[in-house]
């Protein structure tokens, strides 16, 4: 009876080192890395995606996944990008997030996306097409309409005979069109007229542009590099722009921009993380579209406690 005693004693003791080993091993393989995500931005060291990476940085962290941002110039083309993708995927990235570039070809991509899961950041592939590429993105309708309810509050019942003018680095991708089109539907029975519609990726001399155009009352940005721009000259018209990087901010705490609409890149980011990984786990299905908030910022206001958050993750390297 004893020897008995003895054998199930040890085979317990046996069951509870056995059990320590399986938690000790588990622990080690969930605080390891458990994938690679590669990040393709346009002008990946550009300061207007210093928020973004604080996010992607922030949820690798958390998520415990290798983050590689790819290093890309500022003219970055279509099938440049397309190369870089094509490059990561058979390099052996478990993920890739992107901003596409204008021409980037959808029937590549999803070329890809049978071998790698891939996730588009801010500028959708094209307007109402279903691409099937999960998106983290700002409602750009809303923020182009932010944009035009900043001018009414501004200007109620008084725009009727004012003038517009319209600057944006591109004019015909899904993220520009979008919001233009927030912004019309929401000045069209105020009696505002647009005079022109400008593309500044023609050139990098902001005064040269807005001098060869008509004078105009109003000014609007419609995204961070035209808005960045437009800051660098000290006298324009009363500017509202949509922007997400320090030097637009500076144009609004200067007041050469009277509103800007700031959307959370921080956000954008750590969602697109967040929702990548969840991509690789069947047990969450696969993520659509992430919306990503926004803030409506004024002069007298960019530096209440409200927006200090915001303004952190801005200044991030």
């Amino acid at each position: 009876m004893k020897k008995n005693k003895n054998f199930l004693l040890m085979e317990g003791l046996l069951a509870i080192v056995a059990l320590g080993l399986a938690l000790l091993l588990l622990n080690s393989q969930t605080s390891s890395v458990q994938g690679k995500i590669s990040v393709i931005l346009p002008d990946s060291d550009s300061s207007r995606w210093a928020a973004l990476k604080y996010g992607l940085k922030m949820a690798a962290k958390d998520q415990q996944v290798e983050l590689a941002i790819v290093d890309t110039g500022e003219s970055l083309t279509a099938k440049e990008q397309q190369r870089l993708i094509n490059q990561e995927s058979e390099g052996g990235a478990d993920g890739i997030i992107f901003q596409p570039v204008s021409g980037i070809q959808v029937t590549e991509l999803a070329k890809v996306k049978k071998q790698t899961p891939l996730l588009v950041l801010g500028n959708p592939l094209a307007k109402k097409e279903d691409t099937k590429i999960p998106q983290v993105a700002p409602d750009n309708y809303v923020l182009g309409k932010s944009l035009g309810i900043a001018m009414l509050q501004d200007y109620a019942d008084k725009l009727a005979g004012k003038t517009l003018g319209i600057l944006m680095t591109e004019k015909d991708i899904p993220l520009v069109t979008t919001r233009l089109e927030g912004l019309e539907d929401t000045l069209k029975k105020t009696g505002i007229r647009t005079l022109w519609q400008v593309s500044l990726k023609q050139t990098t001399n902001v005064e040269e542009v807005l001098e060869k155009q008509d004078k105009v009352d109003l000014l609007v940005a419609l995204d961070d590099e035209s808005l960045q721009k437009l800051t660098s000259k000290a006298r324009t018209p009363v500017a509202y722009g949509i922007g997400h990087s320090t030097e637009t901010l500076y144009g609004l705490d200067v007041g050469i921009i009277a509103a800007e609409v700031v959307p959370d890149l921080f956000q954008m980011g750590y969602q697109s993380v967040v929702s990548m990984t969840e991509e690789w786990r069947p047990l969450f299905g696969t993520v659509k579209k992430q919306e990503v908030s926004f803030q409506v910022i004024r002069r007298e206001e960019l530096f209440s406690e409200e927006h200090q958050e915001l303004l952190f993750t801005m200044s991030q390297n």
